[in-house]
C-alpha cells in the first residue's frame, strides 16, 4: 500500500483544523501572540526617503565633479591668482617661488586626478552607508518605542 492510504486501507485525510474568525489575534503557541508586523507606511516611506537620499548624493557628485573639472582646466589662471594676490600684499618673491614649484611639479594636476580618481567609489561607500541607515531607521525606532512603551529603562 502506498503512504496516501491509512492502516485500514481508506484513503489519509487531514484532521479538520478550526479556522479562526475573521480579525481575531493570530497566537504562535498557547496565549503567545505572534508579533505584529511593521507597516508598509514605513516601507514605502523608507522607499521614499533612498530616493531623495540618492538624488542628493547624485547631486553633490555632480557638483564636486564639476568642480574638480573647472579646477583641472583652469589650474594656471588659479594659480597665477595666487601670484598677483601675493604681488599684492607684498610677498611677490616667496609666492612666486611656491607658484612655480608647484606650476612645474604639476602637484595640482595631480592632486586634481587623484581627487577625480577617488571620487565615485568615496561617493558610492557615502551613500551606501546612508541607504543601510535609511533601511534600518524604522526598526531603530520600532525598538526605541517599544521600549518607552513598556516602561522598561
Amino acid at each position: 500500500m502506498s503512504s496516501m492510504f491509512g492502516r485500514d486501507g481508506h484513503k489519509y485525510r487531514a484532521p479538520e483544523l478550526p479556522v479562526p474568525p475573521r480579525g481575531a489575534p493570530r497566537h504562535d503557541g498557547p496565549g503567545e501572540p505572534l508579533p505584529r508586523r511593521s507597516g508598509g507606511l514605513s516601507f514605502f516611506a523608507s522607499i521614499a526617503a533612498i530616493l531623495i537620499w540618492s538624488v542628493f548624493a547624485y547631486a553633490g557628485y555632480m557638483v564636486i565633479d564639476i568642480g574638480l573639472g573647472w579646477l583641472a582646466t583652469s589650474g594656471d589662471a588659479v594659480l597665477a591668482s595666487g601670484r598677483n594676490v601675493g604681488t599684492l600684499v607684498g610677498a611677490d618673491k616667496e609666492v612666486g617661488a611656491i607658484v612655480d614649484g608647484v606650476r612645474s611639479s604639476g602637484l595640482l594636476q595631480q592632486i586634481v586626478g587623484l581627487a577625480q580618481l577617488l571620487l565615485i567609489p568615496v561617493m558610492l561607500v557615502i551613500w551606501f552607508i546612508g541607504v543601510l541607515v535609511l533601511m534600518l531607521l524604522p526598526r531603530i525606532f520600532g525598538k526605541i518605542i517599544r521600549l518607552a512603551s513598556s516602561g522598561r529603562r
